[in-house]
């Protein structure tokens, strides 16, 4: 079985080296928006505390009078497709219609703009266009290489063992460790 997903690990590691290849050498076309997008995203499966980051960030921006967007992929929602989670008003769907952590960001952060999409970019241009925020938190996005950002902060659990520092499946690294530098 340890053969099996080392194997994989390897197919893997080919993938997303090929596919970062193609980005960094604009093969594949980067989205770049005006606004200014901060992602929060990590290098590995599992919980690095992506959300809190998120909800501090926004917090702390609002403080400071910027209008902050939020941008989500959604995970587990019952949905598809462009969902405005708050318009800075108030919130305008649940943890079925939008996701659980775009929820909760929603009511942790009543006056961000929050817009889950798959796709991230529609979302971006969605939210640019409606509510033309100073700032936009792309949650989730370290692998998302289709939106140009510009800061890309990456989380880690420290808690995770170094043992498990290899590549899917034989792991829990989403990319090499060297793609750190990316950030």
């Amino acid at each position: 079985m340890k053969f099996l997903q080392f194997l994989f690990s390897y197919l893997y590691k080919i993938i997303i080296c090929s596919r970062n290849w193609l980005y960094d050498n604009r093969i594949i076309k980067i989205n770049n928006f005006d606004t200014p997008i901060i992602s929060i995203g990590n290098i590995t499966m599992g919980g690095s505390a992506k959300t809190p980051m998120t909800i501090y960030l926004a917090e702390k921006l609002i403080n400071k009078n910027y209008s902050i967007g939020i941008v989500s992929r959604g995970y587990k929602r019952a949905t598809t497709g462009t969902f405005v989670v708050s318009d800075g008003i108030k919130v305008l769907g649940d943890a079925n219609t939008c996701g659980d952590e775009p929820y909760i960001i929603s009511k942790k952060v009543p006056n961000a703009f929050i817009v889950v999409d798959e796709n991230k970019s529609r979302a971006v241009k969605l939210i640019i266009n409606k509510y033309n925020p100073d700032i936009i938190l792309l949650d989730d996005g370290f692998q998302h290489r289709k939106i140009a950002r510009s800061i890309d902060l990456l989380l880690i659990n420290s808690t995770i063992h170094s043992n498990y520092y290899k590549l899917l499946p034989y792991g829990l690294l989403r990319e090499p460790l060297k793609n750190i530098n990316r950030s």
